[in-house]
């Protein structure tokens, strides 16, 4: 395992707002570093290699560059075994920031254990998002049904496969939604900083405050609202839409589709609202969606 203690986890369930706060925190530090954009941002040359904040650890790239094999030829338990022990600097990461994004749960499919590197980790910011609006998000996303959706984030055996395990990522355990949530903010090996989707933004200034000083970025009030204008949800969307944006799955429409709060409530249909909301009855009170 790496004895390297500089990096920080960017963690949450899929389509809670991981990629806007990396974009957030990329333009932090192109500000600090005094790299001016000319224009806006070109969406259209980002990819998980080149937004400059670390890879997703998910990475099938970085992981065969650690093992130094392929890991398609490896069965979903032993990939996890070695994701635990793999190194966060090798040479795919090594010129990146260290602020690495991971959809998995804490713990893995086969055992209780981290199913990364953890320990040395400086700390983890975690964006928990409404699951009535992580269905709609998901199913325009990844085209699926309502149904299919409700019963993913309600699995406690939900596993995020791409591509058949020959894509760029490996499977990712995900659990059910309040599995997810608490695996993350009941663990106790890195201090955690707990954004809601919801004050991102309702609450955007506070928030995304909140993140850049977690992260030893930046307290400049200049600094993280030039940063926040330049990554609104509206001009992300709008930039998509002119340019394209690598990190859409194929046959998505648009990956910054609406980002609005409140979706679920007014699209899905009551009885599946009822039964999101009896699953998760006890972690939605504890994070306030009850």
């Amino acid at each position: 395992m790496t004895d390297n203690k500089n990096y920080w986890y960017l963690a949450s369930y899929p389509k809670s707002g991981n990629t806007w706060c990396r974009l957030f925190i990329q333009e932090v530090i192109n500000i600090k570093t005094h790299f001016e954009r000319t224009g806006n941002l070109n969406l259209s040359e980002i990819d998980d290699f080149t937004i400059n904040t670390g890879n997703i650890v998910s990475s099938r790239k970085w992981i065969d560059d650690e093992l130094g094999i392929d890991s398609r030829l490896l069965s979903s338990q032993e990939i996890e075994s070695a994701r635990r022990k793999l190194g966060l600097s090798s040479s795919t990461f090594s010129n990146s920031l260290k602020f690495y994004k991971i959809h998995d749960s804490l713990y893995g499919f086969y055992k209780k254990k981290p199913i990364v590197p953890i320990e040395k980790c400086k700390g983890v910011v975690y964006l928990i998002r409404n699951p009535l609006d992580i269905i709609v998000s998901m199913k325009h996303f990844f085209l699926w049904s309502n149904d299919f959706t409700v019963k993913f984030l309600m699995d406690k055996n939900a596993t995020l496969k791409l591509d058949n395990n020959s894509g760029p990522q490996v499977n990712q355990y995900l659990g059910s939604w309040d599995i997810h949530v608490n695996s993350w903010n009941e663990q106790k090996y890195a201090p955690i900083l707990l954004i809601r989707y919801e004050d991102l933004i309702n609450k955007t200034d506070y928030s995304f405050t909140k993140v850049s000083k977690f992260l030893n970025l930046t307290d400049d009030k200049k600094i993280i609202s030039k940063a926040i204008k330049r990554t609104e949800f509206l001009k992300l969307k709008q930039i998509e839409l002119k340019k394209g944006f690598k990190e859409k799955p194929f046959g998505t429409d648009l990956f910054f589709r609406s980002g609005k709060i409140g979706e679920g409530y007014k699209s899905l249909p009551k009885y599946q609202i009822k039964k999101i909301e009896k699953k998760f009855e006890i972690t939605l009170a504890k994070y306030k969606y009850l």
